[in-house]
């Protein structure tokens, strides 16, 4: 896989993101600390910023490393989102991926919590809205049936979420305002 070098070409911020699914096509989740600086206490993806000179798919490896213990050989890019959180924008690239090994190789190491989600336990949680809006596309991406994305769609309607576009995907979903 070639590795995405598009870090550097805006003055916004750069987060890679990781989504690991399972062979039940469960969605890993990680719930943050109450003292964590942004959504203390939600559950969201793992991952974080893109250091300087940090290729995407470099930065995708490095956040599983040091917040699952998972060394990931070839994370596969599935979107790239442009979000508003705190005030402020920044591009989230979103990586997607199979996890069907052994689940006890798999060691927390940021977050309070973790836990593999269908969609009845989604709708659940104490979620980022904006992640929520992200999770439907790859509910769809993983083709989730019709009840489970609408389960997804009703809790995105009930809440409040800010504007995001999203682009560059290999999976055919258009820009949205």
């Amino acid at each position: 896989m070639s590795d995405l070098k598009q870090p550097g070409r805006s003055a916004l911020p750069e987060v890679a993101a990781v989504v690991l699914v399972d062979a039940r096509k469960r969605i890993l989740l990680q719930h943050r600390t109450s003292d964590a600086p942004h959504f203390p206490g939600f559950w969201a993806f793992f991952g974080g910023g893109v250091e300087p000179g940090e290729s995407l798919t470099a930065a995708a490896r490095r956040e599983v490393q040091e917040e699952l213990g998972l060394k990931l050989r070839y994370p596969h890019f599935f979107q790239e989102y442009l979000l508003k959180e705190y005030g402020a924008w920044f591009r989230l690239h979103l990586f997607v991926n199979n996890f069907f090994a052994d689940k006890g190789q798999l060691r927390l190491k940021e977050g309070q919590n973790w836990g593999w989600f269908n969609a009845a336990g989604l709708v659940r949680l104490k979620t980022i809205p904006d992640d929520l809006c992200i999770l439907l596309d790859v509910a769809r991406y993983l083709g989730w049936n019709a009840r489970a994305c609408g389960l997804l769609a009703r809790k995105i309607d009930s809440q409040e979420h800010r504007v995001y576009r999203r682009w560059q995907s290999p999976h055919g979903v258009k820009e949205q305002p």
